[in-house]
């Protein structure tokens, strides 16, 4: 064969065989890839770690274009971070506000010098945990409809924002609903403890023991040993993460000042709009009006979200009584309520049909996102929050430099803005060039400025504030600062 003949063999031979080989390498690969993914999904079904590693995964990275911006815009944030920084310095322990929450605080103090937006990072893992025990809690309960169910939970607007900032809410959540899933596992001891770790968070988390033993029993039936166990190991954690609170103050912890009752208008907002966003509100309230058409009309509404034949209705009614009657007792806060959110979801889950529900859970989600306006549609509650957090920042740093130009022997009362100032004073007064930044004055530390002959200034909108906190008229004895006036600002 000649020369010519064998190079026309070979490259005869050789295209034939890059057109029979790279589609089956290909073919292999999506194979490979597909078969894969199947794997995970499966998973994801039958595997609890798996399912909780992801939902924790997606949760967390969820929060972190929004943990940059200061504490928060919760004073007590703040507060924390003030605090943190006197346990890590002193080794003292000193609670934010009445009456402590020592397990986040310690927490805090151990990273309190990385800034910001590590200790927000620790609350957004901390929200992370609480989405995913919640839907291993409604997997167990349910057998499905558990990840809608966790996007609802995570993206309500009162438990977005609270997740992205300094602030205790989150860790009781999820120290509780990871109890709650080992419970449901049987394993009570370590739900003890994980339930008393959110006890030592928020004290108010005490409060599930009772839901979260309702559910047990439901479950399994009673078993007192079992229960025993749960009880008493929930009680004993919670006591012994307060023990740092009564070597330092007593039992004088437990006192806390009631600010006035709220005007009714105010509390309903706070226990709808402020938590559930206007998407949410009209996601709960549609869906109830869609059952009740359903209803009237004799349109099957038993094709629920769950596959079991229990009911727990009753349980989540519980949970939901427990802290709207506790709120209701002082309603100052929204985030109160934040561990009402989960059994008012399930609540929807276990009366609707599915497809309601599951639209229901959609909304309530795109609240934290986008809302109803004039325009059509305007930036969520978490963009919101963002602003205004930025806002805030930019403001305080004013605070600071306007008391920088006043005259020795002079006083700026800063009210609420006092623990979002950058030098983290909490609510105390502090001296900087010459000049007593202040909360807000008592009837003592006023006569004792004005027998010195200091000059008062006042953050306007803190005037109305401090005389009503101290029943003081001051509006002829002091100077407003309308420089400062926070009432210009907007997010």
């Amino acid at each position: 064969m000649s020369a010519c003949g064998v190079e026309a063999m070979l490259a005869e031979r050789y295209a034939t065989d890059w057109h029979t080989r790279i589609p089956t390498i290909n073919i292999g690969a999506s194979y490979n890839q597909s078969d894969m993914f199947q794997k995970y999904k499966q998973a994801l079904r039958e595997n609890d770690l798996t399912l909780f590693l992801t939902l924790a995964l997606v949760t967390f990275v969820s929060r972190l274009p929004f943990i940059f911006y200061g504490y928060g815009v919760d004073p007590d944030a703040w507060r924390v971070a003030s605090v943190a920084r006197i346990i890590a310095d002193t080794g003292k322990y000193v609670f934010a506000r009445v009456p402590g929450n020592p397990v986040h605080e310690y927490a805090m103090a151990l990273i309190y010098q990385s800034g910001p937006a590590l200790m927000n990072a620790a609350t957004a893992l901390m929200s992370a945990v609480a989405v995913a025990a919640f839907a291993l809690v409604v997997k167990r309960i349910w057998g499905r409809g558990y990840l809608i169910a966790a996007l609802a939970l995570a993206a309500t607007p009162v438990v977005y924002i609270n997740s992205v900032s300094t602030i205790d809410y989150m860790w009781a959540l999820g120290f509780a609903w990871l109890g709650c899933y080992f419970l449901l596992k049987d394993r009570t001891v370590l739900a003890g403890i994980l339930l008393g770790l959110a006890v030592g968070c928020r004290i108010t988390s005490g409060a599930l023991i009772i839901p979260f033993a309702l559910l047990y029993i439901r479950l399994y039936g009673w078993r007192t040993p079992q229960l025993a166990w749960f009880g008493v190991l929930t009680l004993l954690t919670g006591a012994l993460c307060y023990v740092p609170n009564y070597l330092s103050y007593g039992w004088g912890f437990f006192d806390f000042w009631e600010r006035g009752y709220p005007a009714p208008l105010t509390v309903a907002r706070r226990m709808t709009l402020y938590i559930w966003g206007r998407f949410g509100v009209l996601a709960i309230g549609g869906a109830l009006l869609a059952h009740l058409i359903m209803r009237l009309r004799g349109i099957a509404t038993d094709k629920k979200i769950y596959q079991q034949t229990k009911s727990y209705t009753w349980i989540w009614v519980v949970g939901i009584a427990l802290y709207a009657i506790s709120y209701l007792r002082l309603p100052h806060d929204q985030a109160y309520l934040i561990p009402l959110v989960p059994f008012v979801i399930l609540l929807l889950g276990e009366t609707m049909h599915r497809r309601v529900f599951q639209v229901a859970c959609v909304m309530i989600a795109l609240a934290s996102f986008i809302e109803p306006c004039k325009s059509v549609l305007c930036a969520g509650e978490i963009f919101r929050d963002s602003s205004q957090r930025i806002a805030e920042v930019t403001f305080s740093e004013e605070i600071l430099a306007y008391g920088k130009t006043l005259p020795d022997n002079s006083v700026l009362v800063t009210g609420w803005w006092q623990p979002k100032l950058p030098t983290l004073p909490g609510d105390k007064t502090f001296t900087l060039d010459g000049v007593d930044f202040v909360y807000v004055l008592d009837s003592t530390s006023l006569k004792q400025y004005l027998a010195d002959s200091a000059s008062i200034y006042f953050i306007p909108s803190v005037i109305p504030f401090n005389e009503e906190y101290y029943d003081l008229q001051l509006q002829d004895i002091v100077t407003s600062v309308d420089e400062l006036d926070d009432r210009r600002l907007s997010w």
